[in-house]
């Protein structure tokens, strides 16, 4: 007649197989020989949620935790299982116990900070995230999501000092590339954020969006030639998309070829009538050609997609100052001002309007 210890012997073997449904069965009978032994209870546990029957493997765990209420592994272990069965609130008291017990644990600590992200709860999230980049300082993943996290919030210094970290961590760690781009954008330093998208198109070349931030950047910046290889680079990626033909404008207006500019930009406006560049380069097109019909109705389609675009905003207000339209001008103008309140073209037009 088999006795305890040999039915938890071979349960053993068989878990060491990876042959759980025979490994549970013999724990299971050792657990009934003998009730109040926590191996053969904790071993079942495991064997069942690691079948997937975490109905069945909570129970043991939490029996389990009666006996041992700190202990980390079991708290963890329920953690776990609550939040694969969308138990979430159990899931985070569970990982908070386990973490009080044992603070040093970071994979918890990420775990908990994962779920209060999850639930919304952002700033409890970056408590947690921080406890975990304690725990292990040269976890990469830890350093990105948080400096994430952490942009989200618009705390922008301390995700920037995260992603550098990441980067001297990993030269090539994409999503810090990217972060710190983003970061140094919200600052206001298009230097450094063109040469981080520059590092970034070498750390993922396949990143289609960061490579147009570059190339419109370069237009920006005056950087004509960057930007012009960028734009055929990214046009033979997207052929066809409404972006591919804003960029396919702009290098036709760069060759001196406004007409098959404007095409392209009508050929993008029939697959996306909201297209804010779309809209912006079509009425700077006709506003150039005095057209003023036509331009002040891509700008009300453009104000309309995106309500207070301050440079929409400040060309109504030259086209109604030259049909004859004064109020609307300065209505468009103040309008244009309290959106971009640094812009002196709109501010020393408003004098002189006024008087």
């Amino acid at each position: 007649m088999s006795n305890y210890q040999d039915h938890i012997n071979l349960g053993l073997a068989f878990h060491m197989s990876r042959r759980y449904a025979e490994a549970a069965a013999e724990f299971e009978d050792a657990l009934r020989l003998a009730p109040l032994e926590q191996e053969s209870r904790l071993k079942l546990a495991q064997c069942l949620a690691a079948l997937g029957q975490a109905a069945r493997a909570i129970p043991l765990y939490q029996e389990a935790l009666l006996a041992e209420p700190a202990s980390s592994a079991v708290l963890n272990a329920l953690g776990d299982l609550c939040y694969q069965s969308e138990r979430q609130e159990e899931a985070l008291d569970y990982f908070k116990r386990s973490l009080k017990a044992n603070p040093k644990q970071g994979e918890t600590a990420f775990k908990l900070a994962f779920l209060c992200e999850q639930r919304g709860r952002l700033e409890e999230a970056v408590v947690y995230y921080e406890l975990a980049l304690e725990a292990n300082p040269k976890r990469g993943t830890v350093i990105d999501v948080l400096a994430a996290l952490l942009l989200k919030l618009g705390k922008i210094d301390r995700a920037a000092e995260l992603y550098r970290q990441a980067l001297a961590l990993n030269p090539a760690d994409a999503a810090a590339t990217a972060g710190l781009a983003t970061a140094l954008a919200e600052r206001g330093d298009e230097t450094g954020e063109r040469v981080m998208l520059e590092r970034h198109a070498e750390a993922a070349p396949q990143d289609i969006a960061s490579k147009k931030r570059l190339a419109w950047l370069s237009v920006k910046q005056g950087e004509n030639s960057k930007a012009a290889a960028l734009f055929q680079e990214l046009v033979a990626l997207e052929p066809g998309s409404p972006d591919s033909h804003g960029m396919q404008a702009w290098l036709y207006t760069q060759q001196g070829q406004p007409e098959q500019a404007m095409e392209e930009y009508l050929h993008g406006l029939a697959k996306d009538a909201t297209h804010a560049a779309l809209l912006e380069g079509a009425a700077n097109f006709c506003y150039k050609r005095a057209d003023f019909v036509s331009a002040l109705g891509f700008l009300e389609r453009l104000t309309k997609a995106q309500p207070g675009h301050a440079d929409a905003l400040s060309r109504m207000g030259s086209i109604y100052l030259k049909t004859g339209r004064r109020d609307q001008a300065l209505a468009a103008w103040e309008a244009a001002l309290l959106q971009d309140p640094n812009n002196t073209v709109v501010k020393n037009n408003l004098k002189v309007l006024k008087g």
